[in-house]
């Protein structure tokens, strides 16, 4: 009995300490137990009892405080848990916020050099705008955007060909003009070279061909302008009209054949054959003296084919038609056909003119190579300033400052720009979850706040521990001395027995000594 109030006290002193809300305390009667008599065995079973509704009644108040500790501890998890979340969240919303800010540099950065492309250009589109031309290139005004964009930049070389389209159009169809001046030039010199060296070449100049060219002619047949002069007395106005009319008719480079003969059959030619004279009146042999420059043509027979051809003052003064004729007026006629010439100078007549004929067409020659040579020198000329104008169009149209360097820029800006957005969403999105993650600490940590001071415990894990390591304790204690209490009636009854017994026994043992006394 008096361990049991011993440690009712120390338990009921613990239970203080330990703010158990309990009113556990030991009864009076075992503080000072007495056992005299079967009665206070009674009182101390009755206090046992007593004893035992309080353990019960503190058994219970600490269970509470245990479970108070227990759901104090729980708190305390979702506490320190709520603060990793917290913790994780705030590194997570730190890393996003350099993110966010990393980015916002970037596209500062990105912003900054965009306006400084778009700048550089602008500033080397006016100076290409104004770049100086040669002299006489046309060039139109370029109007260059006053804003910058995609569809500006595009437009931009389309408007630079436009202001040098027509000079350029017209640069090359002055080259093509002159390149073809030049080719007709260049032509023309060949054909004046190749005219010079024939003229050079031949023995002597001969009149023109006819119009029907001839396949080939007798090599015994010479033509009656290489077998003639013009006689002494012959003014010189008289040669170059009877020289033309013997041309027009074709007298003048007609054949005449060793025999005089006519043409035979297959031969295509034109002939002066030998026949009888004109009678009466000047002919071709009183203008003409035969020369016979060619011996294999007698001089007689040359005589007299000029002896059949008339000679007149006038083409009017033709007696007969019949009688081939030439006028010293430069007409002529032969039968039905006859015509009228004229001609500056002899040209195939003797061999003076022909002397002369040659330097005149040799002269003739050298003025128009000298005058297509000025033509193809002035062509060249015009060609190659149209080609410089071309050139100097297209060069500039190839020096147009490109807008790559500014289009980088943009896509640089842009992409910038979408990182910034992607770092700025996922920022306020750690942001939000930190925030919500505060938010859940500070009121879990409310409750459990709420919770220790509605328990008076602890809000700190080694606290919590303790209390409940004192609580376990306490309740160790509290069981050893509830079973020690529970122990106690049966030993009390045993004692009353007891008691009962050795009073009997000595009433009895009284009694026989009263007996013996008196017997």
């Amino acid at each position: 009995v008096g361990a049991i109030a011993t440690g009712s006290h120390a338990l009921a002193a613990e239970l203080v300490r330990s703010e158990v809300d309990t009113t556990f305390a030991a009864p009076a009667v075992l503080g000072q137990p007495r056992l005299r008599e079967s009665g206070d065995a009674d009182a101390i079973v009755g206090a046992v009892d007593v004893l035992t509704t309080s353990l019960r009644e503190a058994t219970d108040a600490l269970g509470a405080r245990l479970a108070a500790v227990h759901v104090a501890r729980g708190a305390l998890d979702d506490v320190e848990r709520a603060d990793i979340a917290r913790a994780s969240a705030q590194r997570v919303e730190e890393a996003a916020e350099q993110r966010e800010e990393a980015a916002a540099r970037r596209h500062e950065t990105a912003g900054a050099a965009a306006t400084a492309a778009e700048e550089h250009l602008r500033a080397e589109l006016r100076q290409w705008a104004t770049l100086p031309l040669p002299a006489q290139v046309p060039l139109a005004d370029v109007a260059l955007p006053d804003e910058f964009t995609d569809i500006a930049l595009d437009e931009l070389p389309d408007i630079a060909r436009a202001a040098a389209a027509p000079g350029i159009e017209a640069a090359r169809a002055a080259e093509i003009e002159a390149g073809s001046r030049a080719a007709s030039a260049t032509t023309m010199l060949a054909q004046l070279r190749s005219r010079r060296a024939a003229v050079e070449a031949e023995q002597d100049p001969a009149p023109p061909p006819p119009a029907l060219p001839r396949p080939s002619r007798d090599e015994t047949a010479v033509p009656l302008w290489r077998l003639v002069d013009f006689a002494a007395g012959v003014p010189q106005p008289e040669r170059a009209a009877i020289e033309a009319a013997l041309e027009s008719s074709g007298i003048l480079d007609a054949a005449i054949r060793p025999d005089g003969s006519v043409l035979i059959a297959g031969e295509f030619d034109t002939v002066l054959s030998l026949g009888p004279a004109t009678s009466g009146g000047p002919t071709l042999a009183d203008v003409l003296a035969v020369t016979v420059a060619e011996a294999r043509i007698p001089a007689d027979i040359v005589a007299g084919v000029l002896r059949r051809v008339a000679v007149v003052e006038r083409l009017d003064d033709v007696a007969e038609f019949a009688h081939p004729s030439i006028a010293r007026d430069g007409g002529w006629c032969l039968g039905v056909l006859s015509g009228r010439a004229s001609k500056s100078a002899p040209q195939y007549v003797g061999a003076s003119a022909r002397a002369a004929e040659r330097e005149r067409r040799l002269t003739e020659i050298d003025d128009e190579t000298a005058r297509t040579t000025v033509a193809l020198e002035t062509a060249l000329r015009h060609g190659q300033a149209a080609a410089a104008q071309r050139i100097a169009l297209e060069t500039w149209l190839q020096q147009m400052p490109l807008s790559t360097a500014l289009r980088e820029a943009w896509t640089r800006l842009a992409a910038a720009s979408d990182d910034l957005q992607r770092a700025l969403a996922e920022a306020n999105v750690a942001r939000a979850d930190a925030a919500r993650a505060r938010s859940v600490l500070a009121e879990l940590r409310h409750a459990l706040d709420d919770l220790a001071r509605a328990n008076a415990l602890p809000t700190d894990r080694t606290g919590l521990d303790a209390r409940a390591e004192q609580l376990n304790q306490l309740t160790r204690q509290l069981e050893r001395l509830a079973a020690n209490a529970s122990r106690l009636p049966a030993a009390l009854a045993g004692w009353r027995d007891d008691f009962a017994s050795r009073q009997v026994d000595s009433l009895a043992a009284q009694q026989t000594a009263r007996d013996a006394e008196e017997a």
